[in-house]
């Protein structure tokens, strides 16, 4: 994923800390211990956040990150960073929980990273894990996610990743080239408020559409405004500077290395074949089923101990794999989700997002 700030894993954190909040209302000497595992560190300063916020905390907290690839040298002060992977990590501590970003469907080997979990757990604690379901095929739902992105992806504020699991294969800072004339429904979409403070002209928008112009003309307003925030990051902005070599007419899609999944290249697919090719990549990957993901979890920790819970918000994820490093990324991703959250809770899109909590008992 893309190195937000903490705003990236608002409802991911609100989650884990409804979970950690009992044990961490009753006082004790013993700190509660977290580890993260995963190769990015925003949800470890999203939790550090609400940690060290927390008003009826009783216990003092550790915190340390396991990351596959350091990306930085720097220290993150309240953040123990470590190098490795779940499967060789020693500790002689034992954590009150496990939380594994990074999906457990790409995790290798599965049944050994989730035995070794469980014996890095105290008694009691938890081993949590953010999924999402395939086992839904809703058209509408999918229509939605592909129109949105789509049309964050027509002004160069995002790139399709060449595939799903874009951790494992980081695409390329390119823009994708968008046909003349091609034009986006906002109210489809439900994403009007991210453009519409920046229009520059009314006459030009036509209610809840926007064209391809106007997405153009955005970008390069907001590129030429946030030149400064840019060059000298601060809180709440991204670091470094936005792709600046769009395709030239004579480029093509393989010497540009675009993504099988960008809008030029999905041109005439049904949004049910679309979504099957978002996922080519999970036959070269050995990626595991969600079934099999589950029933490893039941064999190590007991179905009893197993909790799983649906109807969450996940497609944010596959928008912030493929954000671009511009000060306005996080808005876009803030906007998105909140659309996401609120499609959800008016039935308009069915969620696919669900958070697995193994317990060790």
């Amino acid at each position: 994923m893309a190195s937000f700030e903490s705003n990236n894993f608002v409802p991911l954190t609100k989650m884990l800390m409804e979970i950690f909040a009992p044990s961490l209302s009753i006082r004790s000497n013993v700190p509660f211990r977290l580890l993260v595992v995963g190769n990015d560190l925003s949800l470890s300063l999203s939790l550090k956040s609400e940690l060290n916020g927390m008003s009826n905390k009783k216990r003092s907290t550790e915190l340390t990150l396991l990351m596959s690839r350091m990306n930085f040298q720097e220290k993150v002060s309240g953040i123990e960073i470590l190098e490795g992977t779940l499967a060789s990590f020693q500790s002689e501590r034992l954590f009150d929980a496990i939380v594994y970003m990074g999906s457990l469907r790409v995790a290798h080997p599965l049944s050994e990273i989730i035995i070794r979990s469980r014996m890095l757990l105290k008694e009691e604690g938890m081993f949590i894990s953010e999924e999402y379901t395939r086992k839904m095929n809703d058209k509408e739902t999918f229509r939605w996610f592909f129109d949105s992105l789509d049309l964050i992806e027509s002004v160069g504020t995002f790139h399709w990743p060449k595939s799903v699991h874009a951790d494992e294969h980081p695409m390329p800072n390119v823009v994708s080239p968008v046909k003349k004339g091609h034009r986006k429904n906002l109210s489809v979409t439900g994403l009007s408020g991210i453009f519409s403070r920046h229009r520059k002209s009314p006459s030009t928008v036509t209610e809840g559409d926007i064209n391809i112009e106007d997405l153009k003309n955005l970008k390069d307003s907001t590129n030429s405004s946030n030149s400064s925030v840019n060059s000298s990051p601060s809180s709440g902005s991204m670091v470094g500077s936005p792709p600046k070599s769009p395709l030239s007419n004579s480029s093509t899609l393989n010497d540009q290395n675009i993504s099988p999944m960008c809008s030029a290249q999905c041109e005439g697919l049904d949004i049910l074949q679309r979504w099957e090719r978002f996922h080519e990549g999970d036959k070269f990957m050995n990626v595991a089923k969600e079934d099999a993901i589950i029933n490893h979890l039941n064999a190590v920790f007991g179905e009893e101990n197993v909790i799983i819970k649906k109807d969450l918000p996940f497609f944010y994820h596959f928008l912030s794999n493929g954000l671009t490093r511009e000060s306005k990324s996080l808005t876009v991703l803030q906007s998105f989700l909140e659309k996401e959250q609120q499609r959800i809770r008016d039935k308009v899109i069915k969620p696919i997002g669900m958070l697995i909590i193994s317990q060790n008992r």
